[in-house]
């Protein structure tokens, strides 16, 4: 029988038993079945420790979760955050890859707050060898101690690495299993601190359809607890209006976007995002050509390929689309799904404040649309003369903007539905919402 106690400045940790164990009078038990009458006790002395240090434990890693436990030396209101480090621990050079907050759970002291955590374990740790992984726990009430979690070895803690051995690879999410042949090629997990701009550049600050009223800024567009965060604001800003000719308009809101400078082509795309909640804006996941030094320009026949387009208004709702542009001299458009009933993809549930994966498999005939795994949609490539116009390579675009309206009326009029900007004041400047993105991946057959 595995047994803790604790008197006013010490406790005894066990980082096996934190999956279960109850609490009874002063001290709780878990049986181990193959060592049922061994006893371990270990005790790890609180007293003199530095104020609002947290303590924390390695409890399990594998290809798909870290997991593991801290606790507070002293009772706080605040929380703890994790960071995971590759190779070595961040004094000594190690490289973060992952961050999350632990959450409050049970604890083992009176007095005191436990915290556990469980994060997915990123793709940067699966090199098909075996990788050593570091943590440190954060309070953040001080944020600049940085205490390494320990392990258990020959019963004691010690401040070790967790090796993981990851040869599991990583494919698209699908309930049928049709994409276990696809790797990936390309990818963001958006574990670092700022966005890494030799792989993305930021949207250009221009528009060409009235119904946008949102500048496109740089400063919106950051990292955060392994997500990257497009901050959607109440502020003024300029916009630039190339059509008919460039013409310079002011906006009271800002938004941002990225798309990528690597271009693909045939394969899997797909993203895990959360959607805003506030009402007012339009978030999208797709891909275009962009030539990256013109907001608009003349690439002849382009293809955009709209993976989700939701706009906020409608909470159950978000379409999947295929667009043909001339950009010049006729600026013709082409949508293959005209109506919105086509277009729509009803998922009768709420989608904003939810983290949710949206994907599609391109091919030379076909665009094949997903939701969560489960396919929502399947476009034809138009034909001339019998032949699929060809894809033509593609950036990726994740982006968010305003939109004045997102209905019209019997005469094509647009209904006047306002962002929402409470609790702001008339006056008042400040964020509104966010859209968060955990990571976006590129797939091709191997």
């Amino acid at each position: 029988m595995f047994k803790i106690e604790f008197n006013t400045y010490k406790f005894i940790v066990l980082i096996s038993l934190i999956a279960s164990c109850s609490i009874d009078e002063g001290e709780f038990t878990q049986v181990n079945d193959s060592q049922k009458e061994d006893s371990l006790e270990t005790e790890l002395d609180l007293t003199g420790a530095p104020a609002k240090k947290p303590y924390g434990y390695w409890k399990f890693a594998d290809c798909d979760v870290l997991q593991g436990w801290a606790q507070l030396s002293e009772t706080s209101t605040s929380t703890v955050q994790i960071e995971i480090y590759k190779n070595a621990l961040p004094n000594n050079g190690g490289i973060k890859i992952a961050e999350g907050r632990a959450n409050q759970s049970i604890s083992i002291l009176p007095q005191k707050k436990g915290f556990s955590f469980s994060i997915s374990t990123p793709l940067t740790a699966m090199e098909g060898k075996s990788v050593d992984l570091f943590a440190v726990g954060i309070n953040l009430e001080a944020p600049t101690v940085k205490v390494p979690l320990m392990r258990w070895i020959d019963n004691a803690p010690k401040v070790l690495p967790m090796p993981v051995n990851c040869v599991k690879p990583i494919v698209p999410v699908n309930a049928e299993g049709l994409f276990d042949s696809y790797r990936v090629a390309w990818s963001d997990e958006f574990n670092g601190d700022a966005l890494d701009e030799t792989k993305w550049a930021y949207r250009p600050n221009g528009r060409n359809t009235n119904r946008v009223i949102t500048a496109y800024k740089k400063q919106n567009i950051s990292l955060s607890q392994g997500n990257l965060v497009m901050s959607l604001k109440k502020e003024k800003g300029e916009i630039t209006e190339y059509l008919p000719k460039p013409t310079k308009v002011v906006s009271d809101f800002s938004a941002g976007g990225i798309l990528s400078r690597d271009r693909m082509k045939y394969g899997y795309y797909e993203a895990k995002m959360r959607l805003p909640t506030r009402t007012g804006w339009h978030s999208s996941f797709f891909t275009k050509y962009s030539p990256l030094d013109a907001p608009l320009a003349d690439i002849g026949y382009d293809m955009e390929i709209d993976f989700m387009e939701h706009t906020s208004f409608y909470k159950k709702i978000f379409t999947n689309n295929l667009h043909y542009w001339k950009v010049a001299p006729n600026n013709t458009h082409i949508v293959a799904l005209p109506t919105a009933a086509q277009a729509n993809v009803d998922t009768t549930i709420n989608l904003p404040g939810s983290f949710h994966i949206w994907g599609a498999e391109i091919t030379p005939d076909a665009m094949h649309y997903y939701f969560d795994g489960k396919r929502t949609k399947t476009v034809q490539i138009v034909k001339k003369n019998n032949v699929p116009t060809p894809v033509n390579d593609q950036n990726i675009y994740l982006t968010t903007t305003g939109f004045l309206a997102d209905d019209v009326d019997a005469s094509n009029n647009y209904l006047d539905k306002a962002v929402d900007t409470s609790p702001l004041g008339p006056n008042e400047e400040g964020t509104l919402d966010v859209v968060l993105v955990d990571w976006v991946r590129f797939y091709k057959r191997k």
